[in-house]
């Protein structure tokens, strides 16, 4: 009896597969260690920012600062 591959991949709850060609691997930066933390953080940063720029009414631009990105700081009491 042979063994059966695509048998032995459905028992370990693998059902594809795909292959990527050296020449379509990115590299997402030069440090070793990659923060998914650091990532949300900085996008985080970002979007304040923009939010700041464009939304000239301090108030309104804490409100959608409070329900996007959840930073309550900025609402009055």
């Amino acid at each position: 009896m042979a063994f059966d591959y695509a048998q032995y991949l459905s028992r370990q709850y693998i059902y594809h597969q795909t292959y990527v060609r050296d020449d379509d691997i990115m590299g997402i930066g030069s440090s070793s260690r990659f923060s998914i933390r650091a990532l949300a953080f900085e996008m985080r940063h970002k979007a304040k920012a923009l939010f700041q720029n464009q939304i000239r009414d301090a108030q309104s631009r804490a409100v959608v600062v409070a329900l996007v990105l959840e930073i309550k700081d900025y609402l009055d009491q």
